[in-house]
């Protein structure tokens, strides 16, 4: 019953799903409340905007972990590759005060990417965990090929 409330105050929410998956949530609630916990899923479907992050150093800051995590969870708590993909850049450069200049790919935002050596979208979904960087665009330059 809390959803519409969150949507109509414009709550956001900084998921790591990394730490939930590799620290577990049953001990901290409920057997009922564990699917809804930190859950990217429910976010995105009642509207709201939900970003990745990891919690870093307590568990890898590897954003590949979290989305895989985020998009394996059971039942109505996963998200899509693509919904994964605007967690961690569109959604958390909002977090940041920082849409206005980076978290998606436009015209007058930041030429800063990062080319991974797995197709994220379509690709195979246990390959995300090993996925590596394969090049990273600064300001336009490669600082860095694998």
């Amino acid at each position: 019953d809390h959803w519409p409330i969150m949507k109509e105050l414009c709550v956001v929410v900084c998921l790591q799903p990394t730490l939930v998956s590799q620290m577990g949530e049953e001990p901290l609630f409920w057997p009922e409340q564990v699917e809804r916990f930190q859950s990217p899923g429910l976010m995105f479907k009642n509207g709201i905007l939900a970003g990745g992050s990891s919690d870093s150093p307590v568990v890898s800051p590897n954003p590949m972990l979290g989305m895989y995590y985020a998009i394996t969870r059971r039942d109505e708590s996963k998200v899509t590759p693509i919904e994964a993909l605007i967690m961690w850049t569109k959604n958390s450069a909002f977090f940041s005060h920082d849409d206005d200049k980076m978290g998606s790919v436009e015209v007058g935002n930041f030429a800063d990417l990062c080319l991974f050596d797995n197709d994220f979208v379509t690709g195979d979904v246990e390959a995300y965990r090993d996925t590596k960087v394969a090049k990273t665009i600064l300001g336009g330059k490669v600082v860095y090929e694998g």
